[in-house]
């Protein structure tokens, strides 16, 4: 998993019992799924689609687009350290997820 990033694959967790509890979302091309300096509510699972995380500051490097295909998870990074987004995620395609919020997260994080 990129945890400096927060993009991991679906595999480095037991996601399945969330991915369950999850909220389906579909994303157009174009639009924004975090938004740099924002606090986290949740991470997104892409499930079809690719996104691109965008603007990066140099702390997380992200000065050129780092495409993230599905199967991935972005903003885990930043719920796990409770710090705030790096870099804005972007569909790069028309994409459907699952986002599962941070208190979701945190609850199951915490049972295991």
């Amino acid at each position: 998993m990129d945890m400096q990033h927060g993009a991991g694959q679906t595999g480095d967790l037991p996601w399945e019992g969330l991915l369950s509890q999850g909220q389906a979302l579909t994303f157009r091309r174009g639009q924004t799924l975090i938004y740099k300096d924002h606090s986290p509510y949740g991470v997104f699972v892409i499930l079809r689609g690719r996104v691109e995380l965008t603007g990066g500051t140099e702390e997380c490097e992200h000065e050129e687009i780092k495409r993230i295909p599905q199967g991935d998870v972005v903003g885990l990074h930043s719920v796990l350290n409770g710090t705030h987004s790096c870099c804005d995620v972007v569909a790069a395609e028309d994409c459907r997820t699952i986002f599962i919020s941070k208190t979701l997260l945190l609850q199951y994080a915490s049972a295991c």
